[in-house]
């Protein structure tokens, strides 16, 4: 990382070498690494995050709307 106003900052001007530091990296954020070697609590976060999104849907009653309901709400 290097600041705006710093020296390095104006010689990757000058070189014209700053877009190196600009473009996107695709793997910028990945909590689990893409690497071979993974992270060991990758399959235990995921089976944690599946049980309680299924353990929050489950406390909601979902209730299946009639036609003319659903009809009435898409035209209003």
């Amino acid at each position: 990382m290097v600041s705006r106003g710093s020296k390095a900052y104006s010689s990757l001007l000058v070189h014209g070498r700053l877009h190196q530091y600009l473009t996107l990296n695709p793997y910028i954020f990945v909590p689990f690494k893409a690497v071979p070697r993974i992270c060991l609590g990758q399959q235990f976060a995921y089976n944690e995050g599946s049980y309680y999104l299924i353990r929050l849907l489950q406390r909601y009653p979902i209730q299946e709307l009639d036609r003319d309901s659903r009809n009435d709400e898409r035209e209003g």
